[in-house]
């Protein structure tokens, strides 16, 4: 029986695209090449927090010849997402009927920026995320972080992920696990009705809906 639902962000609840940020920086700054190939490393080390993210800022615009600010510079780092509607109606159906937590590899950034743009986020009761965790997926210490800190039992918690390497690893961490694809929607649902998921109507809540101007 499932109790609760743990889901990734990047290409479930949020698809990314980091040519949109790198398009931008291309215009701007002085390094030959793609910009963000160019801070590879320490997109890494930001994302499992071995440097935070005014660290990271700071040493990026160095490196890629960023003329503006920091703060500039994170705006453009930020703007990779755009939204899986679909993913949201099936979020706000599962609200309030199950407890829903987070399980992402992602940075203090690109967390807050989340947080800031995506209300559809104010639904979960929590998250584990690499940054804070000091540890990524698919090895075994983030998941075990989140039986740890997240009030679940992994028996009877659902795990959606778009990569099979960590849904394999879910699995062996004993949660029910599923490779999510979103041009393939249709086939979480039916997995989702033959667990018996116990869906409400949806509520139409105003985060349903992407703020304007977004993609």
């Amino acid at each position: 029986m499932i109790e609760a639902f743990l889901f990734d962000i990047g290409n479930v609840i949020v698809d990314f695209d980091f040519d949109r940020a790198s398009r931008t920086l291309r215009e701007v700054c002085t390094c030959p090449g793609d910009p963000m190939k160019t801070i590879t490393d320490l997109r890494d080390q930001l994302e499992v927090g071995s440097i935070d993210g005014e660290a990271f800022a700071d040493a990026a615009i160095e490196r890629i010849g960023f003329p503006g600010d920091r703060e500039e510079f994170v705006l453009i780092y930020q703007d990779i997402f755009t939204p899986n509607q679909k993913i949201w109606n099936l979020i706000d159906r599962l609200s309030g009927n199950y407890p829903l937590y987070l399980l992402s590899n992602t940075s203090d950034l690109h967390h807050a920026g989340l947080l800031r743009d995506y209300p559809v986020f104010s639904v979960f009761q929590g998250g584990v995320f690499s940054y804070a965790a000091k540890a990524t997926k698919p090895g075994s210490q983030i998941f075990q972080a989140a039986l740890r800190e997240l009030p679940i039992n992994a028996s009877t918690t659902l795990y959606l992920d778009d990569l099979s390497d960590n849904v394999a690893e879910g699995r062996r961490q004993g949660f029910s696990s599923f490779c999510y694809n979103s041009n393939n929607h249709s086939s979480c649902l039916s997995y989702l009705a033959e667990r018996k998921i116990n869906f409400n109507e949806g509520r139409s809540d105003p985060w349903l809906h992407p703020r304007l101007g977004m993609e």
